[in-house]
């Protein structure tokens, strides 16, 4: 169990005394207490078994897409909320964040930290620790520790390697299996004397593919997802969390275990050259590259970019990310917070919240990105702001009348409509506020009942600019001198 260390901060007003510092005024960015959700793990693309053909195509890319940076990477793996890519010398970049920061054998604080001066020919990334393989086929892990799936065997070599949950296996040169972590579930522990030609770990579960091209899995089969159909032959497999995809020699598809959202009915009649299991989803790659999804759809994982073409592509737990034939990627998805980057439009303000990001265009229009569960990264349409700023699960922006508009979880936290008008506005974590023309404050909170005082401001007083926090608000007077209300939580996960 993580230990939580406690500090609490009463904090009052303070004076100014010597000569103020100076301090930017501008939206500030609100920093939140991460709360730790433990997720399932999504698996490894699986090798193509056929040759993509791209065609020159126009492509356009949705607000929903993260796309990369310029440069050129020759493989991709996607996690729970991180992803992975590996450039042409073999480098490894990796992007997002994990739930919890853990502390490996090796030293790192974060799951998406690369290990210093390490190349690779193979990566894969789960939702706790990341494999991969050296140039000469040993494996090298980060990330959680305390299972042992980032403990591979000392002196062993492998062709390939499969991140699980709290499981990793890997196949050596003659196609044996070794696999190690928590295996109480048994997805640790392959069949005894079978040699296989492709391996895939899931949440619980692992299958693999024969030289003849039939199926076993192993471990949970709380959802079938070991039922792996007997008379049947693959060319390559994928495990998701709970389900398993797989494609015949003519490229048709076939899925088995849970198929609560529908991951587990691929389209009929198509046919496919890569397929990727992710959570709720899966996604393929037809013969020329354009890809396909279907399953859960809630945050955009399975709707893909329209006239793309990939040459790889990998379902992670509610996003998913491709490769581009010129090496380049591009990922889709709600659940991708920490993994977008900037793309080529120009900004003239920006806020970030706690796991979603907003800013303003030249023109005045919103854009957002990141996780979307209250509807907190989908401004409305047609409407221009001089002012935005991210919350926790809400965001709050002023018109150019200085009117409000506030959208997602704020539940009374932040004015929905109201006559007074408003020069800023700071969207908290459970609270909300502004400043009127006049400099005065006027804040909003009903969810935690303002028990730190973070939505009372000080009676009389006039600021120039105001931020919200978590359990606290910070404020600026005209001399530059600061004004602190509320209690401060810090916490160490």
């Amino acid at each position: 169990m993580h230990g939580i260390l406690l500090s609490l901060l009463v904090l009052m007003l303070i004076a100014c005394g010597h000569e103020s510092q100076s301090i930017a005024t501008t939206e500030p960015i609100i920093v939140t207490t991460a709360l730790s959700i433990h997720t399932m793990q999504p698996v490894s693309t699986p090798v193509p078994t056929a040759t993509l053909t791209p065609t020159p195509t126009a492509q356009p890319t949705p607000t929903s897409v993260h796309t990369a940076t310029t440069e050129m990477f020759i493989a991709i793996s996607n996690g729970h909320s991180h992803t992975c890519v590996l450039r042409s010398d073999g480098s490894p970049l990796c992007t997002g964040r994990i739930n919890y920061p853990v502390y490996d054998r090796y030293g790192f604080s974060h799951i998406e930290s690369e290990p210093p001066n390490e190349k690779f020919i193979s990566i894969s990334v789960g939702a706790w620790h990341i494999c991969a393989l050296r140039l000469n086929g040993s494996p090298f892990c980060w990330g959680e520790y305390n299972y042992g799936a980032s403990s591979p065997p000392s002196g062993q070599r492998f062709t390939t390697i499969s991140v699980g949950d709290k499981h990793t296996c890997a196949l050596r040169s003659d196609g044996s299996p070794k696999c190690w972590g928590l295996s109480n579930r048994g997805p640790a522990w392959p069949p005894e004397d079978e040699k296989f030609t492709a391996i895939s770990s899931g949440f619980a579960h692992t299958c693999a593919l024969r030289f003849d091209g039939s199926s076993v899995c192993w471990g949970s089969r709380r959802y079938w997802e070991t039922a792996a159909p007997a008379e049947e032959k693959f060319t390559s497999i994928s495990s998701g969390y709970f389900h398993a995809c797989a494609l015949r020699s003519d490229g048709s598809p076939i899925c088995w275990g849970s198929d609560e959202r529908g991951q587990s009915s691929p389209p009929t009649g198509e046919r496919f050259a890569v397929i990727s299991s992710g959570h709720e989803h899966t996604c393929a790659l037809r013969t020329d590259g354009l890809p396909l999804c279907w399953g859960n759809d809630e945050q955009g994982q399975a709707s893909p970019p329209v006239n793309e073409k990939f040459s790889a592509i990998s379902s992670g737990y509610q996003s998913t990310c491709a490769l581009r034939f010129d090496g380049s990627y591009v990922c889709w998805g709600g659940r991708h917070r920490d993994m977008a980057t900037p793309s080529d439009e120009e900004f003239a303000f920006i806020s970030s919240g706690y796991s979603h990001a907003c800013a303003l265009r030249l023109d005045g229009s919103p854009v957002c990105g990141g996780y979307a569960n209250w509807g907190q990264a989908s401004p409305p349409a047609g409407e221009r702001f001089s002012v935005i700023s991210s919350g926790h699960e809400h965001t709050c922006a002023l018109r150019v009348d200085g009117s409000p508009v506030c959208w997602g979880n704020h539940r009374d936290l932040a004015p929905t409509e109201s006559d007074e008008e408003f020069t800023s506005i700071s969207s908290g974590f459970a609270h909300t506020c502004a400043l009127r023309s006049d400099g005065s404050p006027v804040c909003w909170n009903t969810w935690y009942d303002n028990e730190w005082g973070q939505a009372s401001p000080p009676e009389g007083e006039k600021f120039t600019s105001i931020s919200s926090g978590f359990g606290h608000t910070c404020a600026l007077r005209s001399d530059g001198c600061s004004s602190l209300l509320g209690v401060t939580l810090s916490y160490r996960w």
